[in-house]
């Protein structure tokens, strides 16, 4: 019994420091400069969800390319080719 409400316990434990680890909602921006939750109707009532191209996010990128844009892949092969070559890695693999 004693293990039983040791391992509640534990779970509980992990439950609520979970949720303070709990990343923030994902935030849009509208086209007339006011952010939104993301999601479905995001910014529906200012304009619409300013579209940036993958190629200008930083997020999620594996390198930047000299032009400044930014290259997403699961590869290295081919990376900013047409871009002027990496200018800096960002996953420090070595393949």
């Amino acid at each position: 019994m004693r293990s039983r409400r040791m391992a509640v316990g534990v779970l509980g434990f992990l439950l609520l420091s979970g949720m303070a680890f709990a990343k923030a909602p994902a935030t849009v921006k509208c086209k007339d400069g006011t952010t939104a939750t993301a999601g479905r109707g995001a910014c529906k009532e200012n304009g619409g969800v300013v579209r940036v191209p993958l190629s200008q996010q930083a997020e999620g990128a594996n390198a930047k390319c000299a032009d400044g844009t930014y290259w997403h892949s699961t590869s290295h092969s081919g990376a900013c080719l047409h871009h002027h070559g990496v200018a800096e890695w960002y996953d420090k693999s070595t393949w």
